[in-house]
């Protein structure tokens, strides 16, 4: 009985290694946080493959295909409150947050990023 678990924990191990390395071998995820405390938002993205935008309030996560120029995303918000966008992608290498009175914003888990603008985070 010792041996079938054992057996059953290592192909289990074994799958769960292909699985991850085969969704890897796909795409590089890139995330993105930033903060605003805004009550509008426009960011603008450049790149390939898809990409989910989470505006940071009850609205529903968006799913958008990037494209080599950029596009402009715009989200309204009830109020000015402070709120995390998250944007979950596979390849984002361009990105505009500008304008936005960002009180922080964190690329550092995109690799594929080349060029980002940032006029001022607020504090």
């Amino acid at each position: 009985m010792k041996t079938k678990v054992t057996t059953f924990i290592i192909v289990c191990l074994a799958l769960l290694t292909v699985l991850s390395s085969c969704e890897k071998d796909n795409y590089d995820e890139t995330i993105i946080t930033m903060t605003t405390e805004s009550d509008s938002v426009a960011i603008r993205i450049a790149g390939s493959g898809k990409f989910n935008i989470n505006w940071g309030d009850s609205t529903q996560i968006e799913t958008h295909t990037l494209r080599s120029n950029y596009i402009t995303f715009s989200h309204n918000y009830s109020d000015s409150s402070a709120r995390e966008i998250i944007i979950i992608g596979e390849k984002i290498t361009h990105l505009n947050c500008n304008s936005n009175q960002l009180s922080s914003l964190d690329v550092s888990k995109n690799t594929a990023l080349a060029y980002t603008c940032i006029v001022s985070i607020i504090n």
